[in-house]
């Protein structure tokens, strides 16, 4: 009985450590609040440009709305043409997110793109948890926008 207790006592505290670590959830399901994820978009001032169902103030019209960039990446990365690494829609928004200059098109409007039009810097200037949270409220759009918030409402 006192070994069996011992186990139970062991098992109970590296179930807490795990836990603690954050090692209990695979990578990529960690779930954000709306409030991480507003703050993640606007540190990264991503509504600038982009227009973000569900995030007040994201109706940029100088860069691609984001409302399906999920179909959209799926559809790139299908296409052929795509020639990045992504396997998957989530992966293919955190590569956007990391490396712009990929995704810049080569011709804007009036005359080629200029690099880092999108800003290069997000990588530097966002933690791995803002990224995720972008990435993860992007790629559920729009099934999974956060639909009770007032901008979402309206």
């Amino acid at each position: 009985m006192k070994i069996f207790a011992k186990i139970l006592v062991t098992a109970m505290l590296a179930a807490i450590f795990i836990a603690a670590c954050g090692a209990s959830q695979p990578a990529g399901t960690k779930s954000y609040t709306e409030a991480e994820t507003t703050a993640a978009l606007e540190k990264g001032a991503c509504g600038t440009c982009h227009i973000i169902p569900g995030i007040p103030n994201a109706a940029g019209v100088i860069a691609p709305d984001l409302s399906n960039i999920n179909m959209m990446a799926q559809d790139h990365i299908k296409s052929g043409s795509y020639t990045g690494k992504a396997k998957s829609a989530d992966e293919y928004i955190r590569e956007s997110i990391l490396d712009p200059n990929i995704f810049v098109a080569p011709e804007c409007p009036n005359a080629p793109c200029a690099a880092n039009v999108m800003p290069a810097t997000l990588k530097d200037l966002l933690s791995a948890d803002e990224t995720s949270a972008i990435v993860s409220y992007l790629n559920g759009l729009p099934n999974h926008a956060y639909g009770s918030s007032a901008a979402a409402a309206a």
